[in-house]
């Protein structure tokens, strides 16, 4: 019988090629050569049981070491996979506590958000109030300031026109007072003397007279002056106010317009990572 190759590989004998000494001179048919080889392959069946008693124990034992090494990494590799389920399901739990978190505080965001929004759209809305009583305040103070001009502006001139001939007339009362005077002291006749002194009578009273009429101008022209005075100052006061308003509501609208920008990244930001 042939032996392939490949048995050879075995880690075991398959095979065995005998060759028994006290034979080799005997002929292979014959009833002694038949008996010299029983006897020899009895012993070699019987000693292969043998080995095949030990060679199963070994089998056991390689099997029984590998089942083992087996069961030890299955057992390693178990406990490696529920340390993971485990750590994953603890990242997963605490993935979703930060979610529940996260949403609560976009929620929070959100509201907080509303609230200043109100107020912000509040202030401005009262920032509008406010402009529209400046505006209509600065509104009634240029009527006001322009009604003094166009009451008070042609009398200041007239005032000052009439103040300026006042004090011609005292101008020329006051010459002629002096010609009379000099007169007076060189009359010669009691009538002479009469006349010239009630002309110089005369002459006082113009000039006291004109004095008085430019007192009276002056006052006047101090009211209207006053009055145009108090007028612009209404007007500045309203205009300031007017201006202050509209600062004010501007504000209002570029912090609105911020706010609303800062959240609307803060909530992109926020839902982006949930």
């Amino acid at each position: 019988m042939m032996t392939v190759e490949e048995e050879f590989l075995y880690p075991v004998f398959l095979e065995l090629l005998v060759t028994v000494d006290d034979v080799r001179d005997m002929n292979s048919y014959s009833r002694e050569y038949e008996k010299k080889i029983e006897v020899v392959s009895n012993q070699i069946e019987n000693m292969g049981s043998d080995r095949a008693l030990l060679r199963l124990e070994a089998i056991k034992a390689e099997a029984t070491k590998k089942l083992d090494e087996g069961r030890k990494k299955l057992a390693e590799e178990e406990e490696n996979y529920n340390r993971q389920i485990s750590d994953g399901e603890a990242e997963l739990a605490a993935a979703r506590d930060q979610i529940v978190e996260g949403e609560a505080t976009l929620e929070t965001e959100k509201k907080n958000y509303a609230i200043r929004v109100q107020d912000a759209e509040a202030r401005i809305r009262d920032g509008e109030r406010q402009l529209a009583d400046a505006r209509a305040e600065y509104n009634a103070g240029r009527t006001a300031y322009n009604n003094a001009v166009a009451e008070y502006g042609d009398d200041l001139a007239q005032l000052d026109s009439a103040s300026q001939s006042l004090k011609g007339v005292q101008t020329d009362a006051a010459a002629q007072r002096e010609s009379v005077a000099a007169s007076l002291a060189g009359a010669t006749t009691p009538e002479e003397y009469e006349s010239l002194s009630q002309q110089l009578a005369s002459l006082d009273d113009l000039y006291v007279a004109a004095g008085n009429g430019i007192n009276t101008i002056t006052g006047l022209n101090d009211y209207a002056q006053s009055q145009m005075k108090s007028a612009e100052t209404q007007l500045n006061s309203a205009r300031s106010k007017l201006n202050a308003a509209e600062r004010e509501l501007q504000a209002g609208k570029n912090e609105l317009a911020s706010e609303k920008r800062t959240a609307e990244a803060q909530f992109l930001a926020a839902e982006t990572a949930l």
